[in-house]
């Protein structure tokens, strides 16, 4: 082991507070928001890594999350992937601020637990 940082491919778009999962040898990147940090999004990427490398030039889409949303907890229990919670909304970002300066908004905080298995 280096303990060197490397580079990775950006995601396909930018994500405020998406679940991250390594399984079968992938990180898995799901759900969140928009940069707006209000409308949640439901794409699922990953990509394959070894020893710290990365093996592909791209993130590879796959099966959306049920419903997306930022601050989900996920967990791989029997190879198979869950998410778990998070929330519904965010403090929305103030129009036009070029830092997404955000303006408070009420939030609702959910439970909830989806599997994904490929069995």
């Amino acid at each position: 082991m280096t303990k060197e940082w490397r580079r990775m491919p950006p995601l396909p778009a930018p994500r405020y507070a998406p679940a991250t999962q390594l399984w079968r040898g992938r990180p898995h990147v799901m759900g969140g928001t928009k940069e707006d940090r209000y409308e949640p999004v439901l794409e699922r990427w990953s990509i394959a890594v070894k020893d710290g490398r990365v093996l592909e030039n791209d993130w590879r889409a796959e099966i959306p999350i049920p419903r997306g949303g930022p601050h989900r907890a996920c967990i791989v229990a029997d190879d198979r992937l869950f998410v778990i919670g998070g929330q519904e909304g965010d403090f929305m970002a103030k129009p036009g601020s070029p830092i997404f300066k955000c303006s408070r908004r009420h939030e609702l905080c959910m439970v909830m637990s989806t599997c994904l298995t490929t069995r």
